[in-house]
């Protein structure tokens, strides 16, 4: 017997409650920025079994999707829910976005050059003692265009580590939602596949990862190809690489 399209959404939106304990957990935890993530008392069980269960609930979605297709539009809803919601817990599993505050901070603060100047020229930085030790000797490896942005955050963000990371995570968030939205044009399946991630949704939103907007100028010059908009999809694939990280 066919399985109804809303079986789909409702393990979609499992998915999305799985997410929410995880974050609520995350909220108890005093630090989040570095993996593994070990909430107080019972909160360390709601955080293992609501990742757990989105992980489970995220395969099972995929899989009901995959045999009857939902509609597009509660597909998205789910999936711009589950890639916002971690924007509520704290920073989760790195420190690359201090990394990103810093490499700002030397050109907006410090009047340097991010591809010439080290961090650890400018150890005193608020962004420098947050930021991993392994990038505190190197120099940015981001493109132009993510380095102007990081620029901005650090004009905007002034001293506070948690305005910074947070303008870093909300980009994230939203490239991501984006990307589901380009993945759409595939189908359901492939903007699930995307969208109702847990995995991408506390990689991005949760820690603020660069990767997704070089991501979402990939899947923009594929849909334009597939569109047969040849010359916006080259200006997408330069976008790509001068944003690549």
């Amino acid at each position: 017997m066919a399985r109804s399209p809303a079986s789909s959404l409702v393990a979609g939106a499992g998915c999305l409650a799985g997410v929410v304990v995880a974050v609520l957990a995350a909220r108890h935890t005093g630090i989040t920025e570095h993996s593994p993530v070990r909430p107080p008392g019972g909160w360390r069980d709601a955080w293992t079994l609501g990742l757990a269960g989105a992980f489970v609930l995220y395969i099972a979605g995929l899989a009901l999707l995959r045999r009857r297709p939902a509609p597009r539009a509660a597909v998205l809803v789910l999936a711009a829910a589950i890639q916002l919601a971690p924007l509520a817990a704290p920073l989760l599993l790195s420190t690359d976005a201090y990394s990103y505050w810093d490499y700002g901070r030397v050109a907006a603060v410090h009047h340097g050059n991010p591809y010439a100047d080290r961090p650890s020229r400018f150890p005193v930085d608020p962004a420098y003692r947050r930021m991993g030790r392994d990038w505190q000797q190197k120099r940015s490896v981001y493109g132009p265009v993510f380095t102007l942005g990081s620029e901005g955050v650090a004009h905007v963000a002034g001293d506070s580590p948690r305005t910074a990371t947070r303008a870093f995570r909300i980009a994230a968030a939203l490239a991501m939602v984006a990307l589901a939205a380009l993945a759409s044009l595939w189908g359901t399946f492939a903007a699930a596949f995307v969208g109702w991630s847990p995995l991408l949704a506390l990689h991005f939103a949760g820690g603020g990862h660069n990767d997704v907007l070089m991501m979402l100028f990939v899947l923009a010059a594929l849909a334009a190809t597939r569109t047969g908009r040849y010359r916006w999809a080259g200006a997408a694939w330069v976008a790509a690489w001068v944003a690549s990280p």
